[in-house]
């Protein structure tokens, strides 16, 4: 699982590709507004923070796209 500059996280794939094949992820997750910092992965969920939020998701029953089950976030004043 990778947290990214371009506000995604990617679950990745431990088996190999075939040689020549380029690497997709299994599931790519989308939302927050921010660079992504942190990740966490506990089958069959998944947490991920970017600035003043954490998402929490359901890894298994997305269909590869990402299902955001609650957003967290905190109004620094």
């Amino acid at each position: 699982m990778s947290g990214s500059d371009d506000r995604t996280v990617k679950l990745w794939t431990l088996q190999p590709t075939t040689p020549g094949s380029a690497e997709k992820p299994l599931v790519t997750l989308t939302g927050h507004s921010g660079p992504v910092v942190g990740v966490l992965l506990c089958i069959p969920f998944a947490l991920s923070a970017a600035g003043c939020t954490v998402r929490l998701w359901d890894v298994q029953k997305c269909g590869g796209v990402g299902v955001c089950l609650k957003l967290l976030h905190h109004d620094i004043r």
